[in-house]
């Protein structure tokens, strides 16, 4: 049966620990689900239309000895579709160089994937960030000498936020 998991987990597997993050979708033996508990909830007929679009995505978990070695963790595959939306499978250390790595050319894009699947640009974090912005560009302007546009777009640049210059800078 398919579940999804809806409380961050770390499980321990044959592999080593692994990390069960919140909306991922597993298929479990009734066991696996029990030793889980709350953590998981079963994917019913009204979830059906949701998870039709992952069903490639959905994963077994090997906590039984005989499970393949192989199969965990997922490998991580990203794309973008045509529409402008990300679909990822499997686990990312670093979704931010994903989503820039997809949407180079395309800034506007780049600020809109990362403000919705990256914390550090999303709204509760944006005063963090502009504050760190403002502290390195003064560094780059007054300590290295450089005009100020350019010590902003090495600010920028340094901490991965190009696409959101134009808002950083007031312009």
């Amino acid at each position: 049966m398919r579940y999804q998991v809806i409380e961050l987990e770390t499980i321990e597997t044959q592999q080593g620990d692994v990390i069960l993050p919140v909306g991922k979708i597993l298929k479990l033996t009734p066991e696996q689900a029990k030793q889980l508990g709350s953590k998981v909830r079963p994917i019913t007929t009204a979830d059906s239309y949701h998870v039709s679009q992952f069903e490639d995505s959905a994963e077994s978990l090997p906590m039984s000895p005989h499970a393949p070695e192989a199969s965990w963790p997922p490998k991580f595959k990203a794309k973008l579709t045509p529409e402008g939306e990300l679909r990822t499978t499997g686990v990312c250390d670093d979704m931010t160089a994903v989503i820039m790595e997809h949407t180079i050319d395309n800034l506007p894009l780049q600020a809109k994937l990362l403000r919705l699947h990256v914390a550090r640009y999303s709204e509760p974090h944006w005063k963090h960030l502009l504050v760190e912005f403002d502290e390195r560009a003064g560094i780059f302007e007054f300590d290295g000498g450089l005009p100020r546009q350019e010590a902003e777009y090495r600010a920028a640049e340094i901490l991965r936020c190009i696409a959101f210059l134009p808002e950083l800078t007031g312009q």
